[in-house]
Parts: structure tokens; sequence; C-alpha cells
């Protein structure tokens, strides 16, 4: 029986489910493709803190050249996190020729396209199923299955941590803060939660999807990015009488002549709509194309065994391609000139809530000015602010260059005060 061995960069949550899984599933392994797997080398920075059941499985290295310069060694698999020294190792395994399986978003997002030449031009293979979406299969879905399809939008809840604090507020009306602390007691939420409710994580995501999707490479700065913070029990409360459910979004689409356009930030989903009953720490990813009609991948986005699970299915396609002896294609082949949509060409539904001064004349020439109509509104006693009353609209169509031109209008104005605005997602 043939081996291929595996060199594995860091021993944590999902480098524990790697190893895990190799070891437990070799029999089904050998079935299905006619070789073992076995990891024969593992870089840590403490060898104290390997769990006991791996002890004496593989050789414990602190050098990753010891792994990258190691001939017997066919496989790279990196599951350490961080950018710097993530890059240097996966630069010294092309250097060595050997391809690479990484879960890494945060690298992928800020070096894939230069880490995919690297990789071609060493004639191995880059893959990275893992960095979006944890054990749901989507890049592979995107980058195969969907291959022939013209996608007209991807649109994801890509975060769990974000989702299950969304949840929890929207079911026990619970204050964000409040919810933040059970998510960190619980393991969903960092001890600095930044990347995850500031809408980071999903940023980089977004990046990668940008790439699989639409083959464009676009720069994270480019991407507008409203993350959690903001969202208050009240207007969850507020959209859940109108039929919606506060969700964050990374969402990607495009126009007829194949421009683009992406952003970050909590939206407002009808009821009826599948993401809407995406709760807690679950991701899920909706696609709309011209000949697959609508698409919902749902799952675990994280977590040890599902994120190791799709770095599994990147690791046994890169053996089989080293089985087979053949040229390996880029992950990320499909490659398209940026063409960034107009402001004035996205348009969505919203929702505000603005505060208003007692008998105040300015709102209805605003929206008049900017021809904003209104589907519905209310008007709600202000919580505060003595001689001031809140009010709730939401629009018909509006495009993003309206949105942004309503929210600097009553910024600028003395006699109104902006207290959210979110896109609505039928």
């Amino acid at each position: 029986m043939k081996i291929k061995h595996i060199g594995l960069l860091g021993l944590g949550t999902v480098g524990s489910g790697v190893a895990r899984i190799i070891r437990d599933h070799q029999e089904k392994i050998q079935n299905q493709f006619g070789f073992s797997v076995q990891v024969d080398k593992v870089l840590v920075r403490d060898p104290k803190k390997i769990p006991e059941e791996f002890r004496g499985s593989f050789t414990v290295v602190s050098d990753y050249r010891e792994i990258m310069e190691d001939p017997a060694i066919d496989l790279v698999v990196e599951v350490m996190g961080g950018i710097d020294f993530a890059k240097e190792c996966l630069e010294a395994a092309f250097f060595n020729h050997k391809p690479v399986v990484t879960a890494n978003k945060d690298l992928i997002a800020a070096y894939g396209k230069d880490l995919t030449r690297q990789a071609e031009e060493a004639g191995v293979s880059l893959r990275y199923e893992a960095s979006v979406a944890g054990g749901i299969p989507i890049l592979r879905a995107l980058r195969e299955s969907l291959a022939g399809d013209k996608l007209e939008s991807v649109t994801g809840i890509l975060n769990g941590t974000t989702n299950f604090i969304l949840t929890k507020m929207t079911q026990e009306g619970a204050d964000y803060a409040e919810v933040l602390k059970e998510a960190q007691a619980l393991g969903f939420a960092e001890a600095d939660p930044t990347s995850d409710v500031d809408g980071l994580d999903a940023l980089r995501k977004v990046v990668i999807l940008c790439k699989i999707a639409f083959g464009a490479d676009v720069p994270m700065a480019k991407i507008p990015v409203q993350g959690i913070r903001e969202v208050t029990p009240q207007d969850i409360q507020l959209a859940k009488d109108w039929g919606l459910v506060m969700k964050l979004l990374g969402r990607i689409q495009t126009s007829e002549q194949g421009e683009i356009f992406a952003e970050v930030a909590p939206f407002l989903v009808a009821k009826g709509h599948p993401l809407s009953q995406v709760d807690h720490e679950m991701n899920s990813i909706y696609t709309q194309g011209k000949a697959s009609g609508t698409l919902m991948f749902y799952g675990a986005g994280a977590g040890e065994l599902p994120t190791a699970s799709a770095v599994l299915g990147d690791l046994l396609t890169i053996c089989q391609e080293l089985e087979q002896g053949v040229r390996p294609v880029a992950f990320a082949r499909y490659e398209q000139e940026l063409a960034w949509m107009s402001e004035d060409e996205v348009q969505a539904r919203h929702f505000f809530h603005l505060a208003m001064a007692k008998d105040s004349q300015s709102l209805t020439p605003l929206l008049d000015q900017l021809g904003i109509h209104l589907e519905k509104s209310l008007v709600v006693p202000h919580d505060s602010k003595e001689g001031w009353t809140d009010f709730v609209g939401i629009t018909e169509l509006i495009s993003y260059a309206q949105r942004q031109e309503f929210m600097a209008k009553v910024e600028a104005c003395d006699q109104l005060v902006l207290r959210s605005v979110y896109g609505l997602m039928d």
C-alpha cells in the first residue's frame, strides 16, 4: 500500500482535527483511493502542549525547514493561522516543490494571488477550501459545479460569532454587550472579538469568494464594511414587527456587464428567505445563477472537525494528483479584470431609524430632494431625549449612492439624528 507523507504546520484546534481524522479514517481512505495518508512531522511552538493521544505518533519539529527540506514529505498542511510566518512557510514549501493545503483565510485574502502564482511556477497545488465557511464545500462548488454558470450574486452568513450574537438578541431581546459576554464564555467569541464583530473576518472571506466566484481580485480596502456593535434590541424588535430578521451578511452582486459590488454589513432579511432561518453559530451561503437559479449551502462554519474535514478534502485531491502524476490546475484560475459597479447601480430597499425634533419639517423635504419614497413608516417614542421623537421607515428601491447621500444630509441636519440604516434582502 502506497503512503502519502504529510508535514503538518500547527497542532491547535484544526490541526488536531486533521491529525485525528487521518488517524481514524485510514480504512476508508485506503478503500476509496488506494493509498494511505500519514502525518510524519508536525511543527509546533511548544512540544509540551501536544495532546497525550498524539505523543509518539509523529516527529515534532520547531524549525519549518525540517519539513520543507525533507524529500520524504509529499505535502504540507498549514493550520497555524497568522500571516507573515505562515506566508514564509508556504513560500518555502513552493521553493521545495511541495504542494500546500491551508485553512488560513487571512493569508489567502491578503496574498492569495501571489501565492497562487508561486505555486504554479513550482508546478504544485495550493488549495484552501477550509478558508471560507469551515466544513461547507462552497469554494469547490463555485469552482467546479457552478463553473459553467453566470452567477448574479453570492450572499453569505460567514461568521458564526456574529450570527450567534444576533440570534440571541433576536430570540431573547438581549443587549449586544450581554450576549457578547455569553458568546465569549461559550468559546464562540475570542477575548478580543474585533475581527468578528467589526466584520473583518467576513470581509476576508468575501475577498476569497470574489476571486473564486467572479474571478476578481478585490482589495480589502475597496469593500465597505459595517459590523454589529451598533445593532440595538430596539431595531431588532422593530424589524421583527415588520417580518424581518437581522443578519450580518457578506454580499457580492454583479451587473449584466460583469461589474461587481461587494459589502459586509448587517442586513434585514425577510422571514420567508432561507437565510433568515440560519441561527446561532451556523453559516450559510446563498447563490443566484442564470442557469442554476437559487442554491443554498448550510453547515458549521468553524470548529475542529468541520474545518478539518474541508482540509482533508483538499489534501486527498492533491494526493490523487500526486498519485496520477498530473500537473495541477490552479485552485483560483478564474480571472476577470476588476470592474466595480457604480454606487448608482447598486439598489436595495432600506430600513432607517432616526431621531427627529418634534414638529420638525426637515425629513419630508429631504426625502423628496433625494427621490426616496417610503413603503411604510412608523413614529415611535424617543427613549431618552425630551422634545424628540423617533421615525422608522422602509424605503422603496434606492441606490447605494442615494443611501450614502441621505446619511450625510441627516448627519448635517441639527433637527435629525441618524440612529441606524440597514439594507433589506427579500
